[in-house]
C-alpha cells in the first residue's frame, strides 16, 4: 500500500498541474476587407497572470484566405511562426513564444497576422478565424487554459455605398444650371495626372529620410513625417525641405516585403528661386540701356563736333 502511495506521488510531481488561469482570455479581433484586399487578425491576452511562453495554433479556409505574414506585438525576444503549417489535416497559422525574459503579465498585444481575401465568404457573418490549440506557461511551468474568443473576416458592407449615389443626382443638378461650373471639373483633374511619381524614391522609415532621385539624375533630399492607419500600415508622407519648409507631400502604400511604395505626389515649388532671377533681370534691363546709350550719346556728341569742325576749316579755304 505505501509503494502505491509513493508511486502516485512521484507521477504528480512528474505532470505540470493543468489549470483555468482565472480571468485569462485569448482575444481575436479581425478587420474587413474587399476581395484582393488585406485584412489583419489581431491576438491578444486579456487578464494574464505572469505568462513565459505561449504557442496558439490558428486555422482558416484556404479557399477563402491566404495567410501573408505574421508580426510580433514585441520585436525583441524569441518568436517563430509558421503560416504554411497544418492541423489535424487543416491548413492553420503557428505562433511560438519562449523567451522567459519577456514574460506578459495583465492586457497584452501578443501577434498579428495578415490574410489576403481571395474571394467572397459564402456566410455573410464572415470566414472564421478559429483558435485549434493554444499552450500557456507560467513561471511555474503549469499550464495556463485561457477562454477563447474567436473572429471572422468580412466584407464590408454595400449597402454604405449605395446611399451616397442616391444623393449624388441631387447635387449634380445644381452645378447643370450654372454652365461656367462646368469648366471647373477639368482644372481639377489636370493636378491629378501631376500626381504620378517620378523618379526614384527612397524612404527611410526609421529615421524619416527621403530622397528623391530625380529623371534627370539630381537628387531631392527631404525629411518626412509619417501617417499610419489602424492597422499600422503607412498610408502618407508630409515632407519638409532642408530648411524646415513645407515640401509637399506623398500617397504611400505598405508592399509585401514591408517596404513603402510611393503612390502620388504632390510637391511644392520653391517661389522665391523661381522670383529672384525674374527681379535680378528686370534690374539688369533697366541697368543695360543707361549703359550702352550714354556712351554712344558721348560718341555721337563729338563725331558731330568733328563733322562741324572739318565743315568750318572747308568753308575757310573756299572764301581763301
Amino acid at each position: 500500500m505505501k509503494r502505491m502511495i509513493c508511486l502516485i506521488l512521484a507521477l504528480l510531481l512528474l505532470c505540470p498541474a493543468t489549470y483555468a488561469a482565472g480571468d485569462l482570455k485569448l482575444i481575436l479581433t479581425a478587420t474587413e476587407a474587399n476581395v484582393g484586399e488585406t485584412a489583419t487578425v489581431t491576438v491578444e491576452a486579456k487578464g494574464a497572470p505572469v505568462t513565459c511562453s505561449y504557442k496558439v495554433v490558428l486555422t482558416y479556409d484556404d479557399t477563402v484566405l491566404k495567410p501573408q505574414k505574421v508580426k510580433n506585438a514585441d520585436s525583441s525576444g524569441i518568436f517563430m511562426d509558421n503560416i504554411k503549417a497544418t492541423h489535424e489535416g487543416k491548413p492553420a497559422v503557428n505562433a511560438l513564444s519562449v523567451d522567459a525574459a519577456k514574460a506578459f503579465e495583465g492586457d497584452c498585444k501578443l501577434f498579428t497576422v495578415t490574410f489576403e481575401l481571395l474571394k467572397e465568404p459564402a456566410d455573410a457573418s464572415g470566414s472564421p478565424i478559429t483558435v485549434a490549440y493554444t499552450e500557456f506557461y507560467d513561471y511555474d511551468l503549469k499550464a495556463l487554459t485561457p477562454d477563447i474568443e474567436s473572429c471572422s473576416i468580412k466584407v464590408p458592407a454595400k449597402n454604405a455605398e449605395t446611399t451616397p449615389e442616391t444623393d449624388t443626382p441631387a447635387v449634380n443638378d445644381t452645378p447643370d444650371t450654372d454652365t461656367p461650373d462646368t469648366d471647373t471639373p477639368d482644372t481639377e483633374e489636370k493636378p491629378a495626372e501631376d500626381k504620378k511619381p517620378t523618379g526614384d524614391w527612397e524612404i527611410d522609415e526609421e529615421k524619416g529620410e527621403i530622397t528623391h532621385t530625380k529623371e534627370d539624375g539630381t537628387k531631392e533630399e527631404y525629411k518626412g513625417e509619417i501617417s499610419y492607419d489602424k492597422d499600422d500600415k503607412p498610408t502618407k508622407i508630409e515632407l519638409t525641405d532642408k530648411d524646415g519648409k513645407p515640401a509637399g507631400s506623398l500617397t504611400v502604400t505598405e508592399k509585401e516585403d514591408g517596404s513603402i511604395k510611393v503612390e502620388e505626389q504632390e510637391l511644392i515649388e520653391n517661389k522665391e528661386e523661381t522670383e529672384r532671377p525674374i527681379d535680378d533681370g528686370g534690374e539688369e534691363i533697366a541697368i543695360i540701356p543707361w549703359a550702352w546709350i550714354l556712351p554712344a550719346a558721348a560718341i555721337l556728341l563729338i563725331g558731330g563736333v568733328v563733322i562741324i569742325l572739318i565743315i568750318v576749316k572747308k568753308h575757310k579755304k573756299e572764301e581763301e
